[in-house]
């Protein structure tokens, strides 16, 4: 059997610890109307997102703890350029981003990642180019980096546990420490397609929204893998 360059990842996960119990943060792709994958390239260990160009794209980050999650955001490029999801923030340190321009989930829900935001909304919705890169401001952004912070204030959780009163809003403090999910590299279908395709992948229509969605590779009886990134973070 030929050894496989690419594998999917359904979400990337990481194990939080608070008190005796433990529970995970998570990061996953969507495509189209379908919960999609990741692909990672087994050769540089990159997470690959495929994106259709002309379309928008969307990561979820989901909080499967208790306690109230943080998730700051880092747009990039190879030449080393970095934008905070919220671009009117100049802090580019996750670990010290200010709370309001950091997008936070509450126990036990989801955020979306849709596009840069300001604070209470969205900017600028992600929208792929020709290549599969993002532009604003006349720059290419061709990857996305998310964290993940947890609160030191446990109890600082609206409505968990009952009696609690939360601070709420830009008071709520979370630790320094910034978990990284890993490096998400956007990549065209079409270029991803191609590759698959002459890695002995299946068949993948860059224009159909299902051949990107976890169901097509249950159909197709590939392995879908969730991939627990090291280090779990311990309050």
């Amino acid at each position: 059997m030929t050894e496989r360059t690419y594998e999917f990842i359904g979400r990337v996960s990481r194990l939080v610890y608070y008190g005796v119990s433990s529970s995970y943060v998570s990061l996953s792709a969507s495509s189209g109307g379908y919960f999609g994958f990741l692909v990672r390239d087994l050769r540089t260990n990159q997470l690959l997102f495929p994106v259709q160009a002309g379309y928008g794209f969307t990561l979820s980050a989901e909080n499967n703890t208790p306690i109230m999650a943080a998730f700051p955001a880092l747009l990039g490029n190879a030449s080393g350029m970095a934008l905070n999801l919220y671009p009117e923030c100049e802090v580019l340190d996750p670990g010290t981003m200010p709370i309001t321009h950091v997008l936070e989930a509450l126990p036990n829900k989801v955020v979306s990642l849709t596009g840069l935001r300001r604070p209470g909304e969205l900017y600028r919705p992600f929208l792929a180019d020709e290549g599969g890169t993002f532009t604003y401001g006349g720059t290419r952004l061709d990857r996305i980096e998310v964290f993940y912070r947890y609160p030191l204030d446990p109890t600082d959780i609206p409505g968990i546990p009952a009696g609690a009163v939360p601070r709420g809003g830009e008071d709520r403090i979370y630790a320094t420490e910034a978990h990284s999910f890993g490096v998400v590299h956007f990549v065209d279908r079409v270029e991803m397609a191609q590759l698959l395709a002459a890695d002995g992948q299946g068949n993948f229509d860059p224009a159909n929204d299902r051949h990107w969605s976890i169901a097509y590779l249950h159909d197709l009886g590939e392995r879908l893998l969730v991939d627990i990134a090291l280090e779990p973070p311990a309050m």
